[in-house]
């Protein structure tokens, strides 16, 4: 097997200390576990960044727990699971501080040794290795799913839920091209698993899930093997990539496939996992309360498609309960 590159942990560090902000981006960049995503002086910028990247670690001087906005850049932390890291000045009161963050005790605005330290083991926490890559499997089950409006939200659920050794996974959302090597990059921090924009040939191993890239084409399975293919055709269902094309490649695996129908607009991918469905694979839509948009779950149900409805917080668990069965020889 051959080993993935070390995964880093990225930082934002907010600090209006020029000279202590020059310090730690030097022992940052010395740091084979981190990697600094930015550097920023003001909460305002830290909050539209922290909202886009998401980054494993935030280290944030004492003197911006002050700021007016600091309530609300702490509630957007919460929200994203990210503990804050208050770098501590000595004449700072340390058990106020305590309570809006971990706080890293220094002897001076220059002492950035105990910062560096405080990144590290929060950085080892908070970004776990990406799994090695696994042997090519030709059997066993594979997942696709597909989404449209509100589907951001919904993958970035299903797909926090998933171990780093998840079965291999397509994705189909309804998304301008141009965004989607930043969603695939954003899911890829929030899940264990690898998560990358899926290219032409790439093998559908254990372990990695695959982002539709928009362009030049559909997403779907190769009928030959257990790989990514990239099919140039017009637009499915009045869309490219297009669920249906994705779920209609699947077809042939039968019994291994769950088809995965999320919130969205129209009718793509309610034929797919009709077909699906009669070819003996576990089909789950998403069900209407959870869902943005209840449009494809709700014609494929409709269609006769689907085996299951559930509600968006369940459908990750789903997912690995039926793989898991179709590992052992377990109907699902």
């Amino acid at each position: 097997m051959k080993a993935t590159a070390i995964d880093q942990a990225s930082v934002l560090l907010i600090d209006p200390s020029a000279s202590r902000a020059r310090r730690l981006v030097q022992g940052i960049a010395r740091e084979q576990e981190l990697e600094l995503l930015a550097l920023c002086k003001s909460l305002e910028t830290a909050y539209n960044l922290t909202e886009a990247q998401t980054p494993d670690v935030v280290a944030i001087s004492s003197d911006l727990t002050l700021d007016p906005g600091f309530s609300m850049y702490k509630a957007l932390l919460g929200a994203l699971g990210i503990e804050c890291l208050i770098l501590a000045s000595p004449e700072h009161d340390r058990n106020w501080l305590s309570r809006n963050g971990k706080v890293v005790a220094t002897s001076g605005i220059n002492d950035v040794a105990p910062i560096l330290e405080a990144l590290l083991k929060q950085g080892n926490k908070a970004a776990p290795p990406k799994p090695v890559d696994q042997p090519h499997m030709r059997n066993g089950p594979i997942v696709v799913i597909g989404a449209s409006t509100g589907g951001v939200e919904a993958l970035s659920t299903i797909l926090g839920k998933y171990p780093r050794t998840c079965p291999p996974t397509l994705v189909v959302q309804h998304i301008g091209h141009e965004f989607v090597d930043g969603f695939a990059n954003r899911l890829n921090r929030l899940c264990p698993a690898k998560v990358q924009t899926a290219t032409d040939g790439a093998p559908l191993d254990w372990g990695h899930v695959f982002i539709a890239p928009g362009l030049p084409g559909h997403l779907t399975i190769s009928q030959r093997n257990r790989q990514c293919q990239i099919d140039h055709k017009p637009p499915v269902s009045g869309h490219r990539p297009s669920v249906d094309a994705l779920f209609h490649s699947a077809v042939r695996f039968g019994p291994s496939v769950v088809a995965v129908l999320l919130t969205g607009m129209g009718r793509d991918g309610a034929e797919g996992m009709l077909r699906i469905h009669q070819a003996g694979g576990t089909t789950i839509a998403q069900d209407e309360d959870s869902c943005v948009v209840y449009g494809m779950p709700r014609v494929a149900h409709e269609l006769g498609g689907v085996s299951k409805q559930l509600h968006i917080e369940q459908i990750g668990a789903a997912i690995l309960r039926s793989t898991e069965q179709k590992k052992k020889g377990r109907a699902s």
